[in-house]
């Protein structure tokens, strides 16, 4: 009787190796379905958290502000209702909540006098003495006692900005009208932040940042304790609101794909919530639009991903239901045997069907724990492997399991479909079919592989058609799927037909070789050309493998280069840092670990046609430390980049707007006249005006540049020939008598220097790179006073000989006294007449003569130089997008407004892409001269327009922290390796990486156990014919050696192939990579990469896998006593 559980039993152990080979295929298709929701889900964790955590610090977390009068105790009960209210609704997303309040702006008196540059603000931040480091003083023990007067800390910037220092005072008042101060500033400490890149400081928002504003005020704040802040802004406003603040900072790990959608809602509630407050709370953050952003990418990325891996599991299935066949091919003999002696084909098929269940139960509870390693995997060697955080746990959802569960069942249908013709052959029918197997596979019979490379070649002329894989508007973008199988359809179609005239290659090599001396060849041959239909299966899983291999290193390096193309253009070079305040490139200049860097200046120009304008970006920089420290590719430009940046330059002495200062100068001066007075000659009005000279009626500023770009100015004393400064005593009264009375004779005293005073102020120490300095011009301020108090009054002046001491040589130089023909040129402006005059010269004929019209008391006029008369338009480099929006083109002159100034500019070149520019408006950007531009910014401002980016090169120890720690003023920084992190967490990249590695992977492993079965079985089907062989007299070694050469046949004719697939997908395929949704661009765009180093060890690697395979199939032959075959051949 027919027992079915021995004969399971009987046939596992017969067939062991063949079980084990198909169980290996069957779980490694179930795994890998299994493994895709278990990478999409963690790819979105990954990805979400990573770009949270990326945002800038007012994006990624939660600002609430809102105003109240100056109650301490109405702001503790307020503070404490607003975190219930915030701790109920944010939940676990909450990582800590800082208080801060800020009353309204004081302005600062400077030289006796209240600056309008400058103000100031009186701050309260909570737990700020636990994140600040002491520079000098300390926090102030206990408050003042007198009344008016505050004791506080002031940050690193302010006091540098007005040289204060510890026990120094501040007079503050409320309004910019003359008067007593209101306030007075006792400094006891000065400050600045231990760790400047710290989430506690809020980015731009922390109190210790100096902010320039856009109208070129400098903002400070005052740190005040909290008791002393609502007393104090209670007494000085008390009607006016204060600002508060609550900092609100997000647990970026607290966050995944499921928590978007509500916590988008909780936000809504709690902003109504705080809105309907009295008094109303302000919600200020960016974390709504990054979720809703990312919530439409990853929803955009999953159909793409699965797409992928589904795309690797059918080449996974395909593998399944060759070895299937082949298995039944291998036990058909037995089953037509059985069939012949009375067994029936349905306790055959039970048999068969029992054996199938086994495997296929243990891969369904084993499919999803497989699929979680296979993710581990790639999390410790794969694309994953620099995201992973330690402690990475995988959770088994519910969508693994389902998947398990499908590819079982797909599992199934392709074990079980090659059983029905099996079980219907006789002994007699089965040996006629072994005997030559002509029928071509079915996909051939139906064309299938033409229908489907049809379908790749229209979905290839849409992409090219579309240009892209993502289709919908900018923000709005998604993955066209239809587009995305292009590629596999391509390179399946192509592959199975080559595939179809793969056989007739066989055929010619075959008859090729039996012309040839030796048989070895020939006999290798003709076993492939016999029976081509399992041969061809095989070269085309091996070419589908081999392709994707070079498609996976291919976007491997693609993706790397782009990544690392994209976190240098947007950080410049290893790290960019941007101020609304000063830069301090001085210090920045001989900081250890920065080998170079280039000072730019960024803002927006404004053009006018007609009645309407439009307003586009702008970048200043200095051409030749610009391209030391910045990148270029080639495809930036049509021009070489070199060539087009010359056109920027400017040479040195050369500038139409600075006058050079020869060496390192210490000190700068230069001889001022002014008429004295004759006192009895004027009315009775101007008689009583304060000093006896307009050179005691006037205050000069000169404002310098340095090398690098950055102004400064520094105020000009008046000294003596002499050097010994002002006489101590100006006038005094003689008491005496005459004639019996008392007199008193007010005596004026009055240097005998024929009007002309020397004006001169020491520089301050600079480093050698800021060298060459240039004088961009001089302030000059009435001073004029008539009773004590200021008034408008005309001045008349000249100046001559303008001087500099060198610092090494401590020798002066006259660099201008005007007598030349090539002479500096002073601009007249309005308010301001200048002109060469022979009246009056301290050396020589010439001087300059400068008169004021002073129609304000106070007022400022600017000198300003120039080399060149005639100012000649500035050279610029503009983008395509603004020679395409104004219809201009290379040569044309236009104008624009820069913060107010006209300036004509002429396109010098044209760009496609800049280091860092973007082109958000979409109306284009324009590339100018630093040099150029800042000279005239600073024509008529007196506060310095300095650059506001910098971009730095390090020596690789330098990190962000480190340098902010030095530059408490910066607002925001770029490094190129934070970027490049950012980038590499985008979900779709590691989705793609890590589908294109599965797919080689395993498709590599499963080309080897397809050859190595089919090495195996081919030979144990062919023993008969080896026999035969041996009987005609071919030698074992022979045997062995011919089917070892028809497996290297196939390898090769399978390498050929595959690497002429994988380049073809690499050209079709990564230009058009969508790796970048929403509203970032991939700029620079794709550069396609084939990997060449990658795929000579791709090649090498499958050749020492195909020798250890073809090693352990010739073991496991011996073992199976071959050999007795062969010899019985021998003794027949």
């Amino acid at each position: 009787m027919f027992s079915l559980f021995k004969f399971v039993v009987r046939r596992a152990r017969q067939h062991w190796q063949l079980l084990l080979t198909l169980s290996l295929g069957v779980m490694t298709a179930t795994a890998l379905l299994a493994s895709g929701p278990l990478l999409v889900d963690n790819l979105i964790k990954t990805g979400l958290q990573l770009t949270i955590q990326g945002s800038s610090v007012a994006d990624g977390n939660l600002l609430f502000v809102t105003s109240i009068l100056a109650d301490r105790l109405a702001f503790q009960q307020f503070d404490e209702r607003t975190r219930a209210v915030l701790d109920h609704s944010l939940g676990m997303h909450q990582q800590y909540v800082t208080a801060s309040a800020k009353s309204p702006w004081l302005l600062p008196w400077v030289n006796g006098q209240v600056s309008t540059s400058q103000r100031v603000s009186l701050t309260f931040y909570e737990d700020i003495q636990e994140h600040i480091e002491v520079l000098a003083g300390g926090w102030p023990a206990e408050a003042s006692n007198k009344p008016g007067v505050i004791r506080a800390v002031i940050p690193e910037g302010m006091a540098r900005g007005l040289a204060l220092g510890v026990g120094d005072s501040l007079s503050l008042r409320l309004e910019p009208s003359a008067g007593a101060p209101d306030l007075q500033l006792k400094v006891t400490g000065i400050v600045r932040p231990r760790n400047p890149r710290d989430l506690y400081w809020f980015g731009e928002f922390g109190p210790l940042a100096s902010i320039q504003a856009a109208d070129g005020t400098f903002q400070y704040q005052i740190i005040v304790p909290q008791d002393v802040f609502f007393t104090t802004v209670a007494t000085l406003f008390p009607e006016d609101d204060l600002e508060l603040s609550w900092h609100v900072l997000l647990d970026p790990q607290s966050f995944n794909a499921a928590d978007i959608q509500p916590f988008q809602t909780q936000l809504a509630e709690l902003e109504t919530q705080l809105a309907d407050s009295r008094p109303t709370v302000r919600m200020e953050t960016g974390i709504i639009d990054i979720l809703g952003k990312f919530q439409t990418q990853f929803e955009t990325i999953r159909l793409p991903v699965y797409i992928l891996v589904a795309e690797i599991m059918l080449l996974v299935l395909y593998y399944v239901s060759m070895i299937a066949e082949l298995s039944i091919r291998q036990m058909e003999r037995e089953f037509a045997t059985m069939y012949s002696r009375g067994i029936s084909a349905q306790q055959i098929a039970r048999a068969h069907l029992l054996e199938i269940l086994v495997i296929l139960t243990v891969t369904f509870f084993s499919g999803p724990w497989l699929g979680a390693g296979l993710v581990r995997i790639l999390s410790w060697a794969g694309p994953l492997s620099s995201l992973a955080e330690p402690g990475w746990m995988f959770n088994l959802s519910r969508d693994a399991w389902i998947a398990a569960g499908l590819g079982t069942l797909t599992c199934l249908a392709g074990l079980v479909l090659p059983l029905g013709p099996a079980l219907r052959r006789s002994i007699i029918a089965y040996q006629q079919v072994t005997t030559r197997d002509i029928r071509p596979p079915w996909w051939q019979r139906y064309y299938l592989d033409v229908f489907i490379l049809c379908i790749g070649l229209i979905l290839l002329w849409r992409l090219n058609q579309y240009g892209d894989m993502l289709v919908g508007e900018p923000g709005n973008a998604r993955i066209d799927w239809l587009l995305l199988l292009s590629p596999l359809a391509l390179s399946v179609g192509a592959a199975t037909l080559l595939l179809r005239v793969f056989p007739f290659l066989l055929e010619i090599l075959a008859s090729v070789a039996e012309r040839g001396r030796g048989l070895l060849g020939a006999l290798a041959l003709w076993q492939s050309a016999r029976n081509p239909a399992h041969v061809t299966r095989l070269v085309l899983l091996l070419t589908l493998a081999i392709a994707l291999g070079i498609l996976s290193t291919g976007l491997n390096l693609t993706l790397d280069q782009s990544e690392f193309d994209r976190a240098s253009y947007l950080a410049g070079n290893d790290l960019r840092l941007s101020t609304k305040g000063v830069l301090p490139l001085r210090e920045m200049q001989s900081m250890p670990g920065i080998r170079q860097l280039s000072a730019v200046w960024r803002g927006e120009g404004t053009l006018s046609v007609g009645k309407s304008s439009s307003s586009f970006e702008l970048l200043a920089i200095e051409p030749g430390s610009f391209s030391e420290v910045a990148t270029f590719r080639r495809d930036f430009a049509d021009q070489n980049m070199n060539e087009l940046l010359a056109h920027l330059s400017v040479e040195q002495g050369k500038h139409p707007s600075l006058l050079l200062l020869p060496g390192q100068p210490a000190k700068f001066g230069f001889w001022l006249w002014g008429a004295f007075d004759d006192k009895t000659e004027l009315n009775s009005y101007e008689r009583w005006v304060d000093g006896d000279n307009d050179i005691e009626r006037v205050g000069i500023n000169a404002k310098f540049q340095t090398a690098q770009g950055e102004l400064f100015n520094v105020p000009m004393q008046r000294v003596d020939a002499d050097g010994q400064g002002n006489l101590p005593v100006k006038h005094f009264t003689l008491k005496t008598t005459l004639d019996g009375r008392d007199l008193n004779l007010g005596i004026h005293i009055r240097p005998d220097n024929d009007g002309w005073y020397y004006f001169e102020s020491s520089l301050p120490e600079l480093p050698r790179s800021s060298f060459p300095l240039s004088l961009q011009s001089l302030w000059f301020q009435n001073q004029s006073t008539r009773l004590g108090e200021p008034i408008a009054k005309e001045l008349s002046l000249v100046a001559d000989d303008f001087t500099v001491m060198d610092a090494v040589t401590q020798k002066s130089q006259i660099v201008e006294d005007l007598e030349s023909l090539d002479r500096t040129v002073f601009l007249i402006t309005m308010g301001v007449s200048s002109s060469v005059t022979d009246q009056a010269a301290h050396s020589g004929i010439w001087g300059q003569f400068i008169r004021m019209n002073n129609e304000l008391p106070m007022e400022i006029y600017p000198l300003r130089l120039r080399r060149i008369l005639i100012q000649q338009p500035m050279p610029a480099l503009a983008s395509d997008t603004f020679l395409n929006a104004t219809k201009l083109e290379v040569g044309d002159v236009v104008r624009v407004s820069i913060n107010g100034v006209e300036i004509d500019f002429r396109i010098a070149g044209a760009l496609h892409y800049f280091p860092t520019m973007y082109d958000p408006s979409q109306n284009g950007y324009l590339v100018i001269s630093r040099d150029l531009l800042l000279p005239l910014l600073n024509d008529n401002q007196e506060t310095p327009v300095n650059p506001n980016e910098v971009f730095v090169e390090t020596n690789g120890a330098l990190s962000l922290d480190s340098l902010s720690a030095m530059m408490p003023v910066s607002s925001q920084s770029w490094s190129a390796d934070n970027i490049h992190k950012n980038l590499t967490a985008n979900p779709l990249a590691l989705g793609l990486r890590s589908a294109a590695f599965f797919g080689f992977v395993l498709t590599a492993l499963l080309s080897l156990l397809g050859f190595s079965t089919y090495f195996y079985l081919s030979i144990r089907q062919r023993e008969t014919l080896y026999g035969i062989m041996r009987a005609l007299g071919i030698s074992g070694r022979q045997l062995y050696a011919s089917i070892v050469l028809e497996q290297a046949i196939l390898v090769l004719a399978s390498l050929i192939l595959g690497t002429a697939l994988g380049l073809l997908l690499n050209q079709i395929t990564l230009p058009r990579l969508p790796v970048s949704l929403g509203d970032v661009q991939s700029i620079p765009p794709f550069i396609p990469q084939t990997d060449w180093s990658a795929i000579g060890q791709l090649y090498l690697g499958l050749l020492f896998a195909f020798l250890i395979v073809i090693a352990i199939v010739t073991a496991l032959l011996w073992r199976a006593h071959l050999e007795r075959i062969l010899r019985t051949g021998q003794e027949s």
